[in-house]
């Protein structure tokens, strides 16, 4: 074979092989809007309207009101609402209650209570949820009648707070569920309530 044409084949192979592409699987990097599993408020979620006042029937007692998040029969969370008063003092406490290894809070990275969210904030795997009794607001109050100083104090992040919503996942293998508590806190002194307004799911089907 001529030997010019032998170099021109090598020289074209040698071209080919620098331009074929690389058989490289290209890696997927999720957006947070890709990563997001549910918005809360999104209508597409199972949505119940509830607006319930819940307040203990008497002072001086603690009252539960539990929840089934997904409608299956099974409580999922419960608030729990704790106030007394009498002339020399006043306190109170409200804490949310995972009832089952299952239900996790979305809580923020510097308070362990749960997360404030907005409407149209997302729930998402990659955020920080917790299965643990949280505490919403701590109220308390003595009167300088009996050598306090007449201040409410107030301790935690869910007081004076209207439509605020809660961040809830139910794990169940490949199934999970995503959800919302919308709840309203007034600023009374002691805090001895909250308002339920809705509660919000979705399963997901990977």
């Amino acid at each position: 074979m001529n030997s010019r044409l032998i170099l021109l084949l090598i020289i074209l192979n040698f071209f080919y092989s620098c331009t074929k592409d690389p058989k490289v699987i290209p890696v997927q990097v999720l957006t947070e809007q890709q990563d997001t599993l549910l918005v809360v408020g999104n209508p597409d979620a199972s949505i119940r309207i509830i607006n319930t006042l819940i307040k203990p029937p008497n002072r001086c007692q603690n009252f539960v009101y539990e929840i089934d998040i997904d409608t299956n029969k099974i409580n999922d969370i419960s608030i729990t609402i704790y106030y007394c008063t009498s002339p020399g003092y006043s306190n109170s406490s409200i804490y949310l209650n995972c009832l089952t290894d299952n239900i996790k809070i979305l809580t923020s990275d510097s308070i362990i209570a749960p997360e404030i969210l907005n409407y149209g904030d997302t729930l998402s795997l990659h955020k920080n949820w917790v299965t643990k009794n949280m505490r919403l607001i701590y109220s308390s109050c003595t009167n300088p009648i009996i050598g306090g100083d007449g201040i409410t104090y107030n301790i935690g992040n869910w007081y004076n707070l209207s439509d605020k919503y809660i961040g809830l996942l139910i794990e169940n293998g490949g199934n999970p569920t995503y959800a919302w508590l919308k709840l309203s806190v007034p600023n009374y002194n002691p805090v001895n309530s909250l308002t339920l307004h809705e509660i919000g799911f979705k399963k997901q089907v990977y």
